[in-house]
């Protein structure tokens, strides 16, 4: 009976410091959070984390501690103060190393995004990382000034968006708005305005690219395939030339994209390797590299890789990530140089 009460005492006592800890720890993390809200007002998801995950964390562990860790602890010899202690730093550490995740792949996601136009759904990403991490920076920017810049942008392309196109709108005006649409992330809209511009009197070669750039975030690849093509035939039947070698440049990017989507690795392999030809860019041996770093090729993936670095110094950085993870695959097997 001593025994029995003796237990309960002390799981009662384990149970009390675990609860006063769980409050302490509250009680600063929503003090921290406040701290950190900004001047509008919102609250950032650390006070969330703070109000609400942590408590919650906390009681389901010491819930599972007081089933299972009555014959545990006594078997281990662990004190119930490292016990409850231990209960805690998992309630704090889980939810923040989870969130810190869901922040950096948010962070690189936004960054691709803002490097594609994409703004509308830059915005969304942008409030999203705002709420997990207010005093983070995306290109140099903080995320409060770029949540507000891409807000006044998202609405000035809405606005635009809103006035109605007539039928007999010059080509400038009816590009401009297919350049709305397809920043808005209104793929449908735009295809409508483009699909008259790949034929007929109207032909615009512009058009196909936008096409197959739309086909592409709709998740057609298919689609976008052809419609990269038929740039490709138009520019291969242009006079040799400053622009013909941007248009296909545009659509053999285009097409590798589609092809890897469709899991056609000779095709995506071919494809870089007449755009290196094309336009032997830092930019064009980058994406060759990527290509056969995920082909596994590894001697390959590091010459491209070297030759953008070479060719242009900003990509030192992405080229030598590469580099990077091909020295980790393949340690020991000297095909990347060191």
């Amino acid at each position: 009976l001593a025994d029995k009460l003796s237990a309960r005492t002390g799981w009662r006592s384990a149970a009390i410091l675990v609860g006063l800890v769980a409050v302490a720890g509250t009680v600063l993390a929503a003090a921290a959070a406040l701290a950190l809200v900004d001047a509008s007002g919102d609250l950032s998801m650390l006070l969330w984390r703070g109000l609400v995950v942590i408590p919650a964390v906390t009681a389901v562990l010491l819930l599972c501690s007081m089933l299972f860790g009555r014959q545990a602890s006594p078997e281990l010899g662990i004190p119930l103060w490292i016990w409850s202690l231990t209960l805690i730093a998992l309630a704090v550490v889980v939810p923040a190393a989870y969130a810190d995740a869901v922040a950096d792949n948010l962070r690189t996601e936004l960054q691709q995004s803002l490097d594609g136009q994409r703004l509308a759904l830059a915005k969304r990403q942008a409030d999203e990382l705002r709420q997990l991490k207010p005093h983070w920076e995306v290109h140099k920017t903080s995320i409060q000034r770029l949540q507000r810049e891409l807000g006044q942008a998202v609405d000035q392309l809405r606005s635009e968006a809103a006035d109605r196109v007539p039928s007999s709108a010059p080509l400038p005006i009816v590009g401009r708005r297919i350049t709305v649409l397809v920043q808005l992330g209104r793929y449908r809209e735009a295809l409508t305005l483009a699909e008259p511009l790949t034929t007929g009197e109207h032909f615009n070669p512009i058009a196909l690219d936008y096409s197959g750039l739309c086909y592409q975030r709709l998740e057609q690849p298919w689609e976008s395939l052809q419609a990269y093509r038929r740039a490709i035939r138009y520019w291969d039947a242009h006079p040799a030339g400053a622009e013909q070698q941007r248009g296909l440049a545009s659509a053999l990017k285009g097409v590798a994209f589609a092809a890897r989507r469709l899991e056609d690795r000779t095709l995506e392999e071919q494809t870089y390797q007449r755009l290196v030809d094309v336009a032997p860019t830092a930019e064009s041996h980058f994406l060759m590299a990527q290509c056969y770093r995920e082909h596994q090729k590894a001697g390959l993936a590091a010459t491209h890789a070297s030759t953008a670095i070479e060719l242009d110094p900003n990509y030192q950085e992405q080229a030598a990530g590469i580099l990077s993870s091909l020295s980790r695959d393949h340690f020991g097997c000297l095909q990347v140089p060191r």
